[in-house]
């Protein structure tokens, strides 16, 4: 049997304040976040809900509130209940592999990855100078 799973890597702000809990003996953090995409009437946004456990949900617990911008990266999944006699399905992360808070972002400037350099994103250059378009190794 083959083992099938759903990642998914998110960069969006948190919606609400965390609700800190405990389960099992470990403190728990509860967030939910937006991620929104397009612009002006095509704008939109997509929900998830995710957990942060035991020491890094104490470490971030004074950290992050609502509008924090955060990265996670986990499995994907739904869950379904009923509120008000309506049913409705809400995206999850079962289990947060990573998490980064972006908003502190070491040496200022863009803040949307922390450890980024101007010039990770352009390409390798030719013999000649010219861009080659492969991003292949530097």
């Amino acid at each position: 049997m083959a083992y099938d799973f759903c990642k998914l890597t998110m960069l969006g702000r948190l919606v609400a304040d965390p609700r800190r809990g405990e389960a099992a003996g470990k403190t728990v953090l509860n967030c939910r976040m937006a991620a929104t995409v397009g612009f002006g009437d095509k704008e939109s946004s997509t929900f998830v809900s995710f957990a942060i456990w035991d020491k890094l949900a104490e470490a971030m617990a004074d950290k992050l509130s609502k509008g924090s911008r955060v990265l996670v990266h986990g499995d994907l999944s739904t869950r379904e209940y009923e509120t008000k006699g309506e049913k409705r399905t809400d995206l999850e992360f079962r289990f947060v592999d990573s998490f980064t808070l972006c908003d502190s972002a070491p040496g200022g400037g863009r803040k949307d990855w922390p450890d980024q350099k101007p010039d990770d994103f352009d390409p390798p250059r030719g013999r000649t100078g010219e861009r080659s378009g492969f991003p292949g190794r530097r």
